[in-house]
């Protein structure tokens, strides 16, 4: 059969192929809200593409966007080989060190920063707005068996009154001052450090981390 034009079929038409042994049929939905009209690519497209609609009637062959890669197991992570297959795979633990910007240990009658693991390294920054540091807090991973270990926040290379110790005594420590004591300008360099004093000895050999509050003025 040939059509100049078009094959119009009324009511639930349907389309039937037929090799003899079995059928493939093609029909309509039922209820359709609004005319439909599909236009087919103009290839048969290569393998493991599928066919994509641009939202106006015209189809296409295109990429799978991903493949599944089912559930995973608890503390997996979803990672991709950069064509669009997915898997989950086990994230090896993170080992830091002093190489990285990480005080590793940290040793009697030193003075050194502590910088801080975000995506990227870094001793210190630099707020866009000005304001207050109204809190901070500092711990070593360890128990402190002698000595301390002197935290203190610092302003464009200089110490504040923002300060913290930690000793056998007090592995942790949080101090807090009122907004206005402790006070910096937009640009201003931040920064945190600690000093050891010279019979300070840890446990184990292990890090000190800290952690300051700001507030906008």
């Amino acid at each position: 059969m040939s059509a100049a034009r078009e094959i119009r079929l009324t009511g639930s038409g349907k389309i039937l192929f037929d090799d003899g042994s079995h059928e493939l049929t093609l029909k309509t939905p039922t209820g359709l809200a609004a005319d439909v009209s599909l236009e087919l690519p103009d290839s048969d497209g290569t393998s493991g593409q599928v066919l994509k609609t641009d939202g106006a009637g015209k189809l296409a062959w295109s990429a799978a966007p991903m493949t599944d890669p089912g559930s995973g197991t608890s503390g997996q992570v979803l990672s991709t080989n950069g064509s669009g297959v997915y898997s989950w795979v086990t994230r090896a633990p993170y080992n830091r060190t002093a190489a990285d910007g990480w005080m590793a240990t940290v040793a009697a009658s030193t003075t050194a920063d502590i910088a801080r693991f975000n995506s990227v390294y870094f001793h210190s920054f630099y707020p866009i707005r000005a304001g207050s540091i109204t809190g901070l807090f500092a711990r070593f991973s360890a128990a402190i068996t002698s000595g301390s270990v002197t935290i203190t926040v610092r302003k464009n290379d200089t110490n504040t009154a923002m300060t913290v110790t930690l000793s056998s005594t007090a592995q942790q420590a949080i101090s807090t001052l009122a907004p206005g004591t402790v006070t910096f300008a937009a640009g201003d360099k931040i920064g945190v450090q600690y000093e050891a004093t010279a019979d300070f000895a840890p446990s184990n050999s292990e890090e000190v981390d800290a952690g300051i509050e700001m507030t906008e003025a």
